[in-house]
């Protein structure tokens, strides 16, 4: 359950509010930079994938329920979009973790 306070800035996020979407995105950004840069060896890869999860975050923030926890919501996010920048950059990773025997 996310605390009230967090509760509070994404249901000003999703009626416009960029004061408390930049809150969010500060309180948010760490752990997701920390996520994708454990999985990619490039920072810089890991920084534009950082910004392409906020910024699907917001596209998709109605849609969002506030009364759950916007961590996990946002490394799902930051999972997809992962796996497509591997699909569309590095598909000699995936067919490495495909192969059988």
């Amino acid at each position: 359950m996310p605390d009230e306070d967090e509760i509070q800035q994404v249901r000003a996020a999703q009626q416009g509010d960029l004061n408390a979407l930049a809150a969010l995105v500060t309180r948010h950004q760490q752990a997701v930079r920390a996520c994708l840069a454990a999985r990619l060896d490039d920072p810089h890869e890991a920084e534009d994938l950082v910004q392409e999860v906020f910024v699907t975050a917001f596209r998709k923030l109605g849609e969002f329920d506030p009364e759950r926890p916007l961590a996990p919501w946002l490394r799902s996010i930051a999972m997809n979009l992962l796996r497509n920048h591997w699909r569309k950059f590095r598909p000699h990773r995936h067919r490495r973790q495909c192969r059988t025997g």
